[in-house]
């Protein structure tokens, strides 16, 4: 979203610097980004083998849905975009 509006932001895996940054580019993005920053973790805390934990079903799943959900949601966002 950052990219597409060309502000530059910095590497991170905090989701929720990244959701601070957007904010002021659409209200809508409030409620599409609400908990994003849950996510996070996801970045980081399981990425390499031996890694000291491993998320259950029950809570890996919840995290897959909603990180499907906002990629589909800021998909449609972005195509309307590229059509304007």
């Amino acid at each position: 979203m950052l990219t597409w509006h060309q502000i530059p932001f910095k590497k991170t895996h905090d989701l929720d610097d990244l959701r601070q940054a957007c904010l002021p580019l659409n209200p809508e993005f409030a409620s599409w980004l609400a908990g994003v920053e849950r996510l996070s973790q996801y970045a980081w805390r399981f990425r390499y083998p031996g890694a000291p934990y491993l998320p259950e079903r029950a809570e890996a799943e919840p995290a897959q849905r909603a990180a499907a959900r906002l990629l589909e949601t800021l998909t449609v966002y972005l195509e309307a975009q590229h059509g304007s």
